[in-house]
């Protein structure tokens, strides 16, 4: 009786792998596919930052732009923004501009790096530093990475993602902090390959 039931938790462990395998072969197959397609994105985006300190969450709106390869824009509703280029990021919030290296903020280099590896669809560089969970669901894809480098890990918890089934475009972003705190994004309105002008990243 006992190697029988030892026997049957070995078959539901190798078909729990098998099922996760599966998952993530064909999110990497879907979103590679559907993602190579894409030179350009608009759309309307909203931010929720929850943070321990703050009774309520402060969210905001605005409009999202991506050019490849790599130029990200965030433009909120108020005139902040936060510009990202291969090797820079400016921002500007409450009038005050900034323009640094992306090595200088670690948070934003991640977030900027998951972006574009979310866009083209190089799940190699998504994953790249975290232990990917990736699970299928009715409406598409969840993938839930957690750093494995010390210094990262120390800062950041975990970061979850939703990607739409039919476009495997990203619906949603989350990023926790270790201390409590989440910044959560979410994209609609979606608008693919219309005509974007490189000078509008330009925020110098």
């Amino acid at each position: 009786m006992k190697n029988k039931w030892l026997m049957l938790c070995a078959m539901l462990l190798v078909a729990v792998a098998a099922s996760a395998q599966s998952a993530a072969e064909k999110f990497a197959r879907e979103l590679a596919a559907k993602s190579g397609a894409i030179r350009s994105i608009a759309c309307r985006f909203e931010q929720v930052r929850s943070m321990q300190i703050m009774q309520h969450d402060v969210v905001q709106q605005g409009d999202f732009y991506y050019l490849r390869p790599e130029q990200i824009l965030l433009a909120f509703e108020g005139g902040d923004y936060i510009a990202m280029t291969p090797t820079h990021f400016s921002m500007e919030a409450g009038g005050v501009k900034q323009r640094m290296k992306l090595q200088s903020n670690p948070m934003l280099k991640e977030l900027k790096r998951i972006l574009s590896a979310s866009m083209t669809g190089d799940v190699e560089q998504l994953a790249a530093g975290f232990t990917p969970t990736i699970t299928e669901q009715k409406e598409g894809y969840e993938v839930v990475l957690r750093p494995t480098r010390r210094g990262m890990a120390n800062r950041l918890k975990a970061i979850s993602m939703h990607f739409d089934r039919k476009t495997m475009s990203l619906t949603m972003l989350c990023m926790e902090e270790q201390s409590g705190d989440k910044t959560t994004y979410r994209f609609f309105d979606k608008r693919f390959n219309t005509q974007l002008d490189a000078a509008l990243f330009n925020r110098e």
